[in-house]
C-alpha cells in the first residue's frame, strides 16, 4: 500500500510538472546544434544511449528506420528496431549452447519488449513500455516519464510486474533515475529500483550507478548494481555496449 501511495504521489507530481512546463516554456527555442536542447521526441537530437539508462528504459525511442544492438556482459544480446516514429520493438536473448564440462544442453527463451512514445510537450516526454519473458514467466507493464533539462535528465517510472513463480505474484514497482552529462561524450547515471523488484528481503531497494561514454553511433556503460541500498558490500558490475545504425 505504501508503494502504491508513493507511486501515485510521484505520478501526480509529474503531471503537474508537465502542466507547469507548458505554461513557462512558451516561446522557448532550441538551437539544432545543441543536441541536448532538442526534445527527446525529435530524432535530430537523438544520441546513442538516450533510449535507456544503465538498467531501465527511458521515454526516448530510436529514430524511424534505425536499428540498435546492445550487448550485456558479453553473453546477453538485445536487438531493437524502430519501424515507425515513436515506436520500437526488440528481443533480448542468450544464445543456446552446451556446457563443455557436463555436456548438458541449455536453452534460454527470448524476451520481447515494446515501447511507444505517445506524449511530448516542451521538456516532458511520456512512453508506455512492456516486456514479456517466457523463460522467467513474467510480464512487465510500465509508463515512463522523462524531464529533459539540457545536460540534466530526470526519470520516473511506475510499473506492474507479474511473475509466474511463487504463486503467480503481482507486484507494484517504481523506478527513478538521474542522468547528468558534464562533458559532451560522458554521462553519469544513478538509478533506484524499488525493493520488491529484487527480493522481499531487500527492503531498502536497489541502486545502480555508473558512467557512460557515447559517440556518434556507439555507447559504452560501466557501473555497478547494489541490490540492497544500505549494503555497499553487495555489488555486481555493469558492463554494456550498444551500437545504433540505419540499415
Amino acid at each position: 500500500m505504501k508503494l502504491t501511495l508513493i507511486a501515485l504521489i510521484l505520478l501526480a507530481c509529474a503531471i503537474l510538472g508537465a502542466q507547469a512546463a507548458d505554461k513557462t516554456g512558451a516561446g522557448t527555442t532550441h538551437s539544432p546544434a545543441d543536441s541536448t536542447a532538442v526534445s527527446v521526441a525529435d530524432s535530430v537530437g537523438y544520441r546513442p544511449g538516450d533510449r535507456e539508462l544503465l538498467l531501465w528504459p527511458t521515454a526516448t525511442t530510436l529514430p524511424k528506420g534505425h536499428f540498435s544492438y546492445t550487448n550485456y556482459y558479453i553473453f546477453m544480446h538485445d536487438l531493437t528496431l524502430s519501424p515507425m516514429n515513436k515506436l520500437e520493438v526488440g528481443v533480448v536473448f542468450i544464445p543456446s549452447g552446451m556446457n563443455i564440462w557436463t555436456g548438458q544442453i541449455y536453452y534460454h527463451p527470448p524476451s520481447v519488449h515494446v515501447k511507444w512514445h505517445f506524449y511530448s510537450r516542451k521538456k516532458i516526454d511520456i512512453a508506455a513500455y512492456t516486456m514479456w519473458s517466457s523463460g522467467l514467466k513474467s510480464l512487465l507493464i510500465s509508463s515512463i516519464f522523462s524531464y529533459d533539462a539540457e545536460s540534466l535528465r530526470l526519470y520516473f517510472s511506475p510499473a506492474l510486474a507479474y511473475t509466474g513463480f511463487d504463486g503467480k505474484a503481482l507486484n507494484i514497482l517504481y523506478h527513478g533515475g538521474v542522468s547528468y552529462r558534464p562533458w559532451k561524450h560522458f554521462s553519469f547515471m544513478v538509478e533506484y529500483l524499488s525493493a520488491n523488484a529484487w527480493d522481499e528481503v531487500d527492503l531498502a531497494g536497489g541502486l545502480m550507478y555508473g558512467w557512460r561514454w557515447n559517440g556518434k553511433y556507439a555507447q559504452i556503460d560501466l557501473g555497478a548494481i547494489q541490490r540492497n541500498a544500505t549494503d555497499f558490500g553487495d555489488l555486481s558490475p555493469i558492463l554494456k555496449f550498444s551500437w545504433t545504425l540505419k540499415p
